[in-house]
This record gives C-alpha cells, sequence and structure tokens, in this order.
C-alpha cells in the first residue's frame, strides 16, 4: 500500500498542540506508513513536519495587529491552497483558525473535488452564528469535535463527524493539585468552577468538594443536554428544576450556582423566551453572560 500523503493547517499555537497529538496518532494507526506535510508550529515540527512558513504569520488577534498584516495574509492564503493543489493529497486537515482555514479550504475544494477535507475542532454554532455549519459543509466533509454534543450540528448540515475528546482530558499530568499549583504561582483564584449538567446531576458531592478545594465561588454549568435544534419547553422545565433543586444544595454549601446563557434559550415563548420563563423561576440561579468583545 502507498503512504497516505496528509496536509495539514494549524494557524495558532493551540492548534499547534492538537496538531502534533494528531500526528502521532495517525502515525500509529497507519503503522507509519503516511508522509506529511502543511504549516505548524514548534510542536507539529518537533513530530516530523516541514512548515510551508511560520505560523507566527497567522497568529494575530485584535484589529490592530490584522489590518496591516491583510496582504501578508491573502498571499499565505494563496500560496497555501497552490501547494496543496499542486501535491494533490489524500485528505486535508484544517485545525481550528477557520477564517483562513476555510478560505483555504474553498480553493482546494474548487480544483480537486475529490481531496477529502477534514476540520478539527468543530464551529461553537451551538452558542452563537449557526450558520457556519452551513457554510463549512460547502468544503468540509468530516468535522472532529471535541465536545460530545457537537457532532449532531454537524451532521444536520450533511458533514459527518466524530467527537474524539480534548486532549486535555487525558494528560496525565493534569492533576487537581497541579491546576492549583499553577494558580497559586501566578497569584489566580478560581473564581467560578465550571462543569457539565451530566458532573453536577450524577455526582453534585464531587463538585462541592471540587468548588470547595480552589476556593471557588460560582458553579458554572454551561449546557442544557439536548439535540440538535432540538430544546423544547419540556427540556427547559426540567433542566429549570434542576437548577433551583441543585442551587439550593450548593447555597448550603456557600456557593452559588450559575448557568452561562447560549443561543438557543432564546426562542419565543409565551410573550418571552425560554430564557425569561427559565430565569422568572430560578430562585437559586445566576446567569453568566458574555460581555461583547471584538
Amino acid at each position: 500500500m502507498d503512504n497516505l500523503k496528509c496536509f495539514m493547517i494549524a494557524g495558532e499555537l493551540s492548534g499547534d498542540k492538537l496538531g502534533a497529538s494528531l500526528i502521532e496518532g495517525l502515525r500509529y494507526e497507519t503503522d507509519q506508513k503516511i508522509i506529511f506535510s502543511g504549516i505548524g508550529g514548534p510542536l507539529m515540527e518537533a513530530a516530523g513536519l516541514k512548515s510551508l512558513f511560520n505560523i507566527s504569520d497567522l497568529s494575530l488577534m485584535g484589529l490592530a495587529e490584522i489590518i496591516p498584516k491583510i496582504p501578508t495574509l491573502l498571499s499565505r492564503i494563496n500560496t497555501t491552497a497552490n501547494s496543496i493543489i499542486n501535491q494533490r493529497p489524500d485528505v486535508l486537515i484544517t485545525i481550528d483558525s477557520p477564517d483562513f482555514c476555510m478560505r483555504v479550504a474553498k480553493k482546494v475544494r474548487k480544483a480537486h473535488p475529490k481531496i477529502k477535507i477534514i476540520h478539527y475542532v468543530a464551529p461553537s454554532v451551538w452558542a452563537w452564528r449557526p450558520e457556519r455549519a452551513a457554510k463549512m459543509s460547502k468544503y468540509v466533509d468530516h468535522v472532529l469535535a471535541l465536545l460530545p454534543f457537537e457532532p449532531p450540528y454537524m451532521e444536520a448540515e450533511g458533514m459527518t463527524s466524530d467527537f474524539v475528546g480534548h486532549p486535555v482530558v487525558f494528560s496525565p499530568n493534569v492533576t487537581l493539585e497541579a491546576q492549583k499549583k499553577l494558580l497559586d504561582n501566578n497569584g489566580l483564584k478560581l473564581i467560578s468552577l465550571a462543569v457539565s449538567y451530566e458532573e453536577l446531576l450524577n455526582d453534585p458531592k464531587k463538585v462541592i468538594e471540587t468548588a470547595k478545594y480552589f476556593e471557588s465561588k460560582y458553579v458554572v454549568v454551561g449546557w442544557i443536554p439536548h439535540d440538535a435544534n432540538d430544546i423544547g419547553f419540556d427540556k427547559i422545565k426540567i433542566a429549570t428544576d434542576f437548577f433551583n433543586k441543585s442551587g439550593k444544595l450548593l447555597e448550603k454549601e456557600g456557593l452559588r450556582l450559575a448557568y452561562h446563557t447560549h443561543g438557543y434559550e432564546f426562542q419565543p415563548y409565551k410573550k418571552g423566551t425560554f430564557f425569561d420563563y427559565r430565569m422568572h423561576l430560578s430562585m437559586h440561579l445566576s446567569a453568566s453572560l458574555s460581555s461583547p468583545w471584538i
């Protein structure tokens, strides 16, 4: 069997870390019968990828950094797309950085429709801008999702998707003690402990113990379990009752329960929205809202 040719793109350091782990995993799964090329940072290069150019050209934040670099970014998009088109790899794997990666994917799909395109890190369409999934489905065949509830959102737009988890979960060094030491060494406090709906439901005692260990004031849940585009009133009512019960329990331990709101709670309900219903009846729950940023 010929070696599989894989072109990978990571546009920032967080993607470089994901890419390095993916390279090692793919080498193992293919019994070393895979060749990598593309764009990556120091970790991906250490794993054997020779980067087309320095990843720092793409790691930009804020308009003050981006605007002067627009000509360079456009040039890098063309350079990357042309390299892929000329190499004709078996698969293109883009990692996060959708503004850069999707522009490259669009050019590649137009030139060589048969090249499989995989995107690693699903866009958070469940939180905002849900149209992004439909838009990327024009160029992406498969999505590797970090969160377990994300694949249905991708599949609803015609892409296939797998939940692969976040690498931090599998790191042997991320113990509570290591996290606490890191915070203490940098003079930081963990004011809010983020937990899943299921963690609070299945083991509230452990959640309380962990929050107290970090001396947190809040326990924050960021998701109500539901299928893509299916958050009916019944699920909102069950969650509201659960949050009230859990919030009351946490208050007895000197903690406050909060919920991080997403777009799906603002569906119309009677004279308001699901959000209005939940907050009106939530006697033991605070709302955690994102601040606008550019």
